[in-house]
């Protein structure tokens, strides 16, 4: 999967499936399975845990790929 970030601020990240877990490396790949486009402003509260209208979130590919990736929360300390 590819996590693409649109906006003010922008980056990409791929983010593979293994069987420990998803292992995150920065930039992208060719040809992803399922492009995740997201405008920085949403990210952040995505990863926050506010809420991101699930529309405002651009999946490509198989959604139930990213569904892992649109759950994902963070605390901040």
């Amino acid at each position: 999967m590819l996590l693409q970030v649109v906006g003010e601020t922008v980056g990409s990240w791929t983010l593979v499936r293994e069987a420990s877990g998803w292992r995150i490396t920065a930039g992208a790949v060719e040809a992803p399975a399922t492009p995740v486009t997201i405008a920085a402003d949403d990210a952040w509260r995505l990863f926050y845990n506010a809420p991101v209208e699930p529309s405002r979130i651009r999946v490509t590919g198989i959604d139930a790929w990213a569904t892992p990736l649109t759950r994902a929360r963070s605390v901040v300390l």
